[in-house]
């Protein structure tokens, strides 16, 4: 039997889902396994972030902890794996990935390998969600 703090706790959980909608438990116990497995994910690859449309999960990918990153998202819908961008040699790879409010843009910010400076990009999203690469610019 939960008691005291634990008991606090495990009831506030239990009432955030039931005051959005969720009182299945079966539900809840799912919710919570998918918060988790994101949470993973963000503890292993670093910023997380969602496409405006709210289709896509981002994050910064790497092979290994020395590789550069460069960008993936997942469909939430199909389950497809995108590479958004690719690390070049000039940098150590793209962070930290923002969407701009109307979701036409993304910003990443990365290290220069030269001078160690921290820069921002930007990046045109397509209507599909693809980056363009080509469009990339520095803000």
């Amino acid at each position: 039997m939960l008691t005291g703090e634990l008991r606090s706790q495990v009831d506030a959980i239990w009432n955030a889902f039931w005051s959005g909608g969720i009182s299945n438990p079966m539900e809840v116990l799912e919710q919570i396994t998918y918060l988790l497995f994101i949470r993973r994910l963000d503890d292993a690859y670093g910023y997380l972030t969602w496409s405006r449309d709210a289709r896509w999960l981002v994050w910064c990918h790497r092979e290994n902890m020395q590789d550069p990153c460069g960008l993936r998202a997942v469909s939430l819908e199909s389950g497809e794996v995108r590479q958004l961008t690719e690390p070049s040699g000039a940098w150590d790879g793209d962070q930290d990935p923002v969407f701009s409010p109307d979701g036409r843009r993304a910003y990443v910010n990365y290290t220069a390998a030269g001078d160690g400076a921290t820069h921002v990009d930007e990046l045109a999203v397509e209507g599909d969600g693809r980056i363009d690469p080509s469009s990339r610019r520095e803000v």
